[in-house]
């Protein structure tokens, strides 16, 4: 039935609710009654309105006092309406954001029982929260509520997809921007991870954050403040040629002006990709882009420490997500590494990561982790086995140089074997190589990175081979006595021996020590045949 006050107020209906703003507490009292029995007269979306009316414009906190009062008279008739006003706010683009999600972070964290609706509705409506998350000026006051309102249990995929982008896309631009001081830029980026680490928990949450991580990290422009290179290289001539061979003939002014004419002249096109130009100025320096790197390795693995059912679960999808990402094949990406003349049928594969990781050194940091996350190096060892396979490769074709010719080779070859040495794929003797790569010509470290191949070979690096110790927890693995594989460590033996002026502390504690507590009896380390 009609209410005649009611039929006519709605012409009215801004006058009065400005009326709600003011400090006369008969005038305030009196327009909240009023429009307290409007709004359960007219339904549940005039009430949403009336409260997004009062979040967008309330500037003080004793205004808050009027919408407390109103959820409490209407919310038992009209249930959701808060969720409503929260939901309809957030898409309205006339009301002002900054006071609305100021109120909201304001109403969320009420002592009373009705911040319990607050909390439902801020909840539900994350999804178009994220959207205001990466703007600049607003990226403070919601992660305000994120982290005031933790995040539904049950999210469905698509939403959990939107908001781990948002906090992805919050972190790396916090590292790039300059507005922030340091402690800010801290603090922000620590907000972001705790929130982050409790999406992590949910189903599929650490594989949708660090797909999202990775794949800014590696194949977006903020990867140049990281100290990468953003890669043009790869896409061919034709793929990124944006003019037809017609139009660029056009452009010379060349028609032919008669068939076959001697003046006819025609522009055969660029020659590959034309002159190549200079490197672009990268926006940070090194030590800044080391600063960098750290950060964002350090947020992914502990992302990855605090997730999982089991210990090093976590490690695990983030070697497996760096091979799926990094590896441009989906065929040889398993863990034993073949012969060695199989090397000619993926030297393709093997360039491609090696330039990959040599253009994003954010890779080698997080190798590095996962070396001494054990044994988790173990599940991207395709990515170690392609560096060294191009190592083999350079050095068989460069054994008459110097090392001091190649250092850019140099420093590849000396990572990757620190990569093994740290994730113990090697044993004491094997792992000293990267130590004394300096006493090696060409020919004698290739010798002894096919010595290497050979024992990763027939020792496939696997984490079964790894124990966990009860105390400490860590994994490590047991390589037995020197005499069992002493027969891939003799070329690098006889390389010590030759520089024993210099290598003699070590020689006696990797090789002349080694073969006494293995029982053996040898002269300057050398194992004696069995009879």
């Amino acid at each position: 039935e009609e209410v005649a006050i009611f039929s006519g107020l709605s012409s009215h209906l801004p006058t009065i609710q400005k009326m709600l703003l003011v400090e006369d507490s008969f005038q305030l009292s009196a327009a909240t009654q009023l429009l307290s029995l409007y709004c359960l007269h007219k339904g549940r979306s005039v009430s949403a309105q009336l409260l997004k009316f009062l979040l967008g414009s309330c500037a003080k906190e004793q205004q808050l006092v009027v919408v407390v009062q109103l959820v409490g008279q209407l919310e038992q008739f009209h249930t959701n309406m808060v969720g409503e006003a929260v939901s309809t706010g957030l898409r309205d683009k006339k009301i002002d954001v900054k006071i609305f999600l100021s109120n909201l972070a304001k109403l969320s964290q009420l002592e009373s029982g009705s911040c319990h609706s607050w909390v439902r509705a801020v909840t539900s409506c994350q999804a178009q929260l994220v959207e205001h998350l990466v703007r600049p000026d607003m990226t403070a006051l919601v992660l305000d509520l994120f982290r005031l309102v933790p995040s539904a249990t049950n999210m469905r995929v698509n939403t959990l997809h939107k908001i781990c982008h948002g906090f992805v896309q919050v972190i790396l631009n916090t590292i790039t921007s300059t507005n922030l001081t340091m402690e800010a830029s801290a603090a922000r980026i620590s907000s972001c991870e705790k929130i982050l680490f409790q999406l992590c928990q949910q189903h599929c949450g650490l594989q949708v954050t660090l797909r999202f991580l990775l794949d800014s990290c590696l194949n977006s422009p903020y990867c140049v403040w990281l100290g990468g290179v953003q890669d043009t290289e790869e896409s061919s001539v034709r793929q990124k040629q944006a003019v037809s061979l017609l139009k660029d003939n056009h452009k010379f002014g060349v028609m032919p002006v008669q068939p076959l004419g001697s003046s006819t002249v025609f522009h055969a096109g660029t020659i590959g990709a034309g002159a190549r130009g200079s490197p672009p100025q990268h926006p940070v320096s090194e030590d800044q882009a080391e600063i960098n790197r750290r950060t964002v390795a350090g947020v992914i693995m502990r992302l990855c420490e605090g997730t999982g059912e089991q210990q090093g679960e976590g490690a695990k999808q983030l070697a497996l997500m760096m091979v799926e990402i990094i590896s441009p094949d989906i065929m040889y990406n398993g863990l034993p590494w073949p012969e060695e003349e199989f090397m000619k049928v993926t030297i393709e594969r093997d360039l491609s990561i090696t330039r990959l990781l040599t253009r994003h050194p954010i890779t080698w940091t997080l190798l590095s982790m996962l070396a001494q996350a054990r044994p988790a190096l173990c599940y991207c060892s395709v990515l170690v086995r392609a560096v060294v396979a191009v190592s083999i490769s350079h050095w068989a074709s460069h054994v008459t140089s110097r090392l001091s010719d190649h250092p850019a080779q140099v420093h590849i070859t000396r990572r990757v074997l620190e990569l093994m040495a740290v994730g113990q794929f090697l044993p004491p003797q094997l792992a000293l190589v990267p130590q004394i790569m300096h006493i090696f010509d060409p020919f004698q470290l290739h010798c002894v990175l096919i010595d290497i191949w050979n024992f990763m070979k027939i020792t496939v690096p696997g984490p079964s081979l790894f124990q966990v110790s009860e105390g400490s927890g860590d994994a490590t693995r047991d390589f037995g006595p020197y005499k069992n594989y002493h027969g891939f460590c003799e070329r690098l033996r006889v390389v010590v021996v030759k520089n024993i002026d210099t290598m003699a502390v070590i020689f006696k504690r990797y090789f002349v020590d080694a073969l006494k507590e293995s029982g053996e009896n040898g002269q300057n380390g050398h194992a004696e045949p069995i009879v």
